[in-house]
């Protein structure tokens, strides 16, 4: 990686530290309640972005369960939205800008811009919310709110289908 997102050599680093291996050692009793804490997180959102059409939530297919280490939504006016957050002081991510296709250790493939449509899209339209076991439901109203708001203040009403 010689910049964030941008990597240069297929590669990758596995390894723990001992620092590393023991906080894990000592959460791992917690992973299912974490897990299951974070579920409920990502079920409040698809409730509370409702009000948010313009806001695509995750889709998971009905015989799947999802650990929700992301919850990440699409939308067209991602970038403004971040600010929108950010200056909300909420925090969110954009943690796959480039798609693999167009990352440099993946050229010797020959693949171009254009040649992966939806992985295209999706990278410019991505965000992910905050998602951690620590967040009580208030916070998860508070960014849900944040969001529905962003969308009421910038996109018209006709072109939500709500009056």
């Amino acid at each position: 990686q010689t910049d964030q997102y941008h990597h240069q050599f297929i590669g990758g680093n596995f390894r723990l530290n001992t620092m590393q291996a023991a906080i894990l050692s000592a959460k791992l009793p917690q992973l299912e309640s974490f897990n299951t804490r974070r579920r409920a997180i990502a079920k409040l959102y698809d409730e509370l972005l409702t009000d948010a059409p313009s806001v695509q939530t995750p889709r998971i297919a009905e015989e799947c369960e999802s650990c929700y280490h992301q919850y990440s939504i699409l939308t067209d006016d991602r970038d403004n939205l971040r600010q929108h957050l950010t200056d909300a002081s909420i925090g969110s991510g954009i943690y796959y800008p480039i798609p693999l296709h167009l990352q440099p250790c993946f050229q010797y493939l020959d693949y171009s811009e254009g040649d992966f449509p939806v992985s295209e899209a999706t990278a410019k339209r991505i965000l992910s919310l905050p998602v951690h076991p620590m967040l009580d439901d208030a916070d998860v109203r508070r960014v849900a709110g944040c969001i529905v708001q962003h969308q009421s203040e910038t996109i018209p009403a006709e072109a939500t289908g709500r009056s």
